[in-house]
């Protein structure tokens, strides 16, 4: 339930409930298919983990795009939550099929939160101007780009989460 919660801090609640659970081995029995999990038993819970860590994060954006973040806290946010994406994929081994090119639409899964999220963003880097555009999402995006790059592929960095970014404020009413 907490993976459609929309407020990230009860989405952190949850995560932190489940962390503990794995840090201190109190997941109880794993039951005949959970014996057979790869690598471990235990794997499942940390990609929920995970997951839950990224839609904190969106959430996060997301409310912090709804409230009018200016131009800096609009780019932590969404490098928190990108950063999150592809700490996920990275740990699933997803991130390679980006890289490689297998994976053929983006990582960022769109709905009304973050279609409104990035209408707002786009106003506020200037979308009601007539010279609007490439260059504006651009500045914006491409120092969050570095900052990703510095840990994570190419692929899943540009063709996963910094494209599908512009085309969202670019697309966004």
């Amino acid at each position: 339930m907490a993976i459609n919660e929309r407020d990230p801090d009860k989405i952190d609640a949850i995560r932190r409930q489940i962390e503990n659970l794995i840090e201190h081995d109190k997941l109880g029995r794993t039951g005949i298919i959970g014996r057979k999990l790869f690598p471990e038993s235990r794997q499942v819970a940390r990609d929920l983990v995970s997951q839950l860590k990224v839609r904190a994060a969106r959430q996060t954006m997301c409310r912090a795009l709804a409230r009018g973040a200016d131009r800096n806290g609009s780019a932590k946010v969404i490098e928190d939550y990108l950063e999150a994406l592809l700490a996920w994929t990275d740990q699933n081994g997803w991130q390679m099929m980006v890289d490689v090119g297998n994976w053929r639409r983006g990582l960022i899964v769109s709905d009304q939160d973050f279609v409104n999220a990035m209408s707002n963003l786009k106003r506020a880097l200037g979308g009601a101007s007539p010279v609007f555009g490439d260059a504006r999402i651009a500045s914006f995006l491409d120092p969050i780009a570095v900052n990703l790059l510095r840990k994570y592929g190419a692929g899943a960095v540009l063709r996963g989460c910094i494209e599908p970014m512009r085309a969202a404020i670019k697309e966004a009413p």
